[in-house]
């Protein structure tokens, strides 16, 4: 599999400890510590929210994407299939106000399922209420 320079700087950049294969063919990029992380996920923005939020992330490889939405007790609050995404970087935008979510923080887990394997990484968004009615 051939990479494109944008996909070596990428590479570059996601190193990981993590066990995935190492990719091949990566120019003058040699990993022999370390193997390349398939997702970076970002923070959501903007955070905190009221209710309106995009989550950015980038891929490394073609994947199938689930985002899971989670309580602070653990209880699923909301979910977004995304199939067949290229490598690249990616974003769901949300609106939660229909959920009529209370304020406080929730945890968010992006899982990413490639020919490569399964990763999945969390980051915590918050959400406020508008006061201003």
């Amino acid at each position: 599999m051939a990479f494109t320079p944008s996909q070596n700087q990428l590479a570059a950049q996601v190193l990981s400890a993590l066990p995935f294969p190492r990719p091949v063919g990566l120019g003058a990029h040699r990993y022999t510590d370390r193997e390349v992380t398939p997702l970076v996920l970002s923070q959501n923005v903007p955070n905190p929210h009221e209710g309106e939020t995009v989550i950015p992330f980038t891929l490394l490889y073609a994947a199938d994407v689930r985002l899971e939405i989670f309580d602070l007790l653990g209880r699923k609050m909301a979910a977004v299939v995304r199939k067949g995404l290229s490598s690249g970087e990616h974003h769901i935008q949300l609106n939660l106000r229909g959920l009529c979510l209370p304020e406080g923080d929730y945890p968010y887990q992006l899982q990413v399922t490639s020919a490569y394997g399964v990763q999945s990484l969390t980051r915590v968004m918050t959400l406020t209420l508008d006061t201003a009615e």
